[in-house]
C-alpha cells in the first residue's frame, strides 16, 4: 500500500501530463497537428515508409543517421497503420522514459519536491531543444537518462549489480546506433569506473564489468549487422554513417574555440531558457568545492560529462539547437542541486520558494511553447496544395525530384524519388562530399527524367547552371506554392 500511497506516485503523474501535453500540442506529429511534419522529421519518416516498400537503407536511400532511428520510425508507421501517429506515440513513450529515469535519478540524493522541480526543468530545456521532434537526438535522450540513473547507481552508491553494466551496455548500443558523438556518457563513466576499479584491485568485478558490457553492446549491434550482411549493404553503412558524418565536424582548434564560446551558455535558446546559469554554477562550485565533497566520483562523472558534452556539441560546423538536448539528462542535477542550495539555506517556506524560482526562471520558455502551440495548430495552406496538385499532374507510378529538403512531399503524395539522394540540402554543400553526392544526384535526374521536378531550395539552384540548364530545356515551370518559395516544373 505505501508503494501506491498518492506522495509516491504524484510526481510520476505531474511529469506524465506534462510531456503528454507538450507533445499533444507541439509535436508536428500529434493527432492534433495541422501542419506538414517537414525537414528532418519527414526525412526520417520517408525512409522508413521506402523501406517498408523493400528498399535498402543506405543503399537504395541515402541518409547520414543511425540505423536505430529508422527501425524506431519503421514500427511507428507500422503501429499508426501508416500513419505517423504511431510515431507519435515513440515520443510520447521516449519522453515519459526520460523523465521518469531522471526523476529516479535525483531522488536517489535528494528528496521528491526537488527531484520533481529539477525534472520539470529538464523538461522545459527539453521543450526549447526538440525543434519538431523525432529526431535520433530525442530518442538519444531516453536510452543517456537510463544508463545515467545506472550510472549514478555506480558511483553514487558504490553498488556494483552485473544487471546495471549490461542495461547502461544496452543503452550504449542505441545511442551508438542512433547518432555515435551522444555516447560522451559512456566514455566518461566507463573510464572512470575502470579507472576506479583498477585502483581498488577489484579483479572479479573488472571480469564481469567487460563481460556484461560487451554483451550488451553486442545484443543491440547483431540484428542490425545481419541486416547490413543479407542486403549487402555494409560499405553503404559506413560510408553515410561513418565517413560521410565526419565531414560534418571541423576540429580546428580556431574554431573550435570561437564555436565553444557561443555554445556553452546554450545559444541560441539562453533568452528563453535559463539552464547555462545552472550549468556554470554548478561547474563553479564543483571546482571550487571538489574536494569538500563526500562522493567526489559522482561530482567528477557529473563535471566531466558536462564538459565534453559542451565540446561535442562545439564540434559540427552547423548550429542546431537541438544539439542541446545531449546536456537534458546530466543537467537535471544541476538544477537539483541549485535548487537544493536555496532549499537548505532558506527555513522559511523554502519548497514554495523552490518553486516561484523555477516559475520565474521558466516563465519566457512558456512563451515559446505558447508560440509552438499556435503554429502547430495553424495550417500553411499556401505550402498544403502543393500534395493535391502533384497527385493531379502524376500518376501513382511517376517518379517525381526534389532539389532542396522536402521529402514530406514523397510522402503525403505517395509519390517516389527519382534519385537515390532524397534531398540536396545540406549534404551537398559538405565539403568532401558535396561535390560527388550532386554529379550523382544530376545523374539520376538526367537518366530517369522524372514527370514532376520540384524547386524548394531557390537559393542555391542557380549555383548549379547544368541542373539549371536540364530543367529549362527538358521542363516547363508549371506552379508555385508556400508564397512562391517551391517551384515546380513539369516534364515537357
Amino acid at each position: 500500500m505505501k508503494a501506491l500511497d498518492v506522495k509516491h506516485i504524484y510526481p510520476y503523474i505531474i511529469l506524465f501530463f506534462g510531456a503528454f501535453a507538450f507533445l499533444l500540442l507541439c509535436s508536428p506529429l500529434s493527432p492534433l497537428s495541422r501542419i506538414i511534419s517537414t525537414g528532418d522529421t519527414s526525412v526520417y519518416v520517408y525512409c522508413a515508409q521506402q523501406i517498408l516498400e523493400g528498399k535498402i537503407m543506405y543503399k537504395d536511400i541515402f541518409d547520414h543517421k543511425g540505423p536505430l532511428l529508422y527501425a524506431i520510425n519503421i514500427f511507428g508507421l507500422i503501429i499508426g497503420r501508416g500513419n505517423t501517429i504511431g510515431i507519435w506515440f515513440f515520443q510520447i513513450v521516449s519522453l515519459l522514459t526520460s523523465l521518469f529515469f531522471i526523476y529516479k535519478s535525483i531522488r536517489l540524493f535528494y528528496d521528491r519536491s526537488i527531484a520533481l522541480i529539477a525534472s520539470l526543468s529538464s523538461l522545459f530545456l527539453f521543450m526549447m531543444a526538440l525543434s519538431g521532434g523525432n529526431l535520433p537526438d530525442e530518442y538519444a535522450v531516453c536510452f543517456i537518462s537510463i544508463a545515467m540513473y545506472y550510472f549514478f547507481k555506480l558511483f553514487g552508491r558504490d553498488s556494483i549489480k552485473k544487471k546495471y553494466y549490461l542495461i547502461i551496455a544496452i543503452c550504449f548500443g542505441c545511442v551508438l546506433l542512433l547518432k555515435p558523438n551522444l555516447t560522451i556518457m559512456w566514455v566518461v563513466g566507463w573510464f572512470l569506473h575502470l579507472i576506479f576499479l583498477i585502483k581498488d584491485k577489484n579483479v572479479n568485478a573488472l571480469k564481469t564489468f567487460f563481460l556484461f558490457s560487451f554483451l550488451g553492446v553486442i545484443i543491440i549491434l547483431i540484428p542490425f549487422l545481419l541486416y547490413f550482411y543479407i542486403t549487402d549493404s555494409f560499405a553503404d553503412f559506413k560510408f553515410c554513417y561513418w565517413d560521410f558524418n565526419q565531414a560534418y565536424s571541423d576540429p580546428s582548434i580556431k574554431n573550435m574555440f570561437i564555436r565553444l564560446t557561443q555554445r556553452a551558455y546554450l545559444y541560441p535558446i539562453y533568452r528563453y531558457c535559463n539552464a547555462h546559469i545552472f550549468l556554470f554554477s554548478f561547474l563553479i562550485i564543483a571546482v571550487v568545492n571538489f574536494k569538500y565533497f563526500r562522493n567526489k566520483k559522482l561530482i567528477a562523472f557529473i563535471a566531466l560529462t558536462l564538459i565534453l558534452s559542451i565540446i561535442v556539441i562545439s564540434l559540427g560546423q552547423y548550429l542546431l539547437v537541438f544539439y542541446y538536448l545531449l546536456l537534458v539528462p546530466m543537467l537535471s542535477f544541476t538544477f537539483a542541486m541549485i535548487y537544493h542550495f536555496v532549499q537548505k539555506n532558506i527555513s522559511y517556506h523554502s519548497t514554495l520558494i523552490c518553486c516561484t524560482l523555477f516559475l520565474l526562471i521558466n516563465s519566457l520558455s512558456l512563451s515559446v511553447v505558447y508560440t509552438l502551440t499556435k503554429g502547430n495548430l495553424t495550417p500553411n495552406l499556401s505550402r498544403q496544395n502543393i500534395i493535391p496538385y502533384v497527385k493531379k499532374v502524376t500518376n501513382p507510378q511517376d517518379e517525381i525530384a526534389i532539389f532542396g529538403n522536402s521529402c514530406w512531399v514523397y510522402s503525403l503524395s505517395e509519390r517516389q524519388s527519382a534519385s537515390k539522394y532524397i534531398y540536396t540540402h545540406p549534404i551537398i554543400f559538405t565539403n568532401k562530399y558535396g561535390e560527388q553526392i550532386f554529379n550523382k544526384y544530376y545523374i539520376d535526374i538526367e537518366t530517369k527524367k522524372p514527370k514532376l521536378i520540384i524547386v524548394s531550395d531557390k537559393a542555391s539552384i542557380n549555383n548549379y547552371s547544368q541542373l539549371l540548364s536540364f530543367i529549362h530545356s527538358n521542363y516547363s515551370q508549371c506552379e508555385n506554392f508556400d508564397s512562391g518559395n517551391i517551384e515546380c516544373w513539369i516534364r515537357k
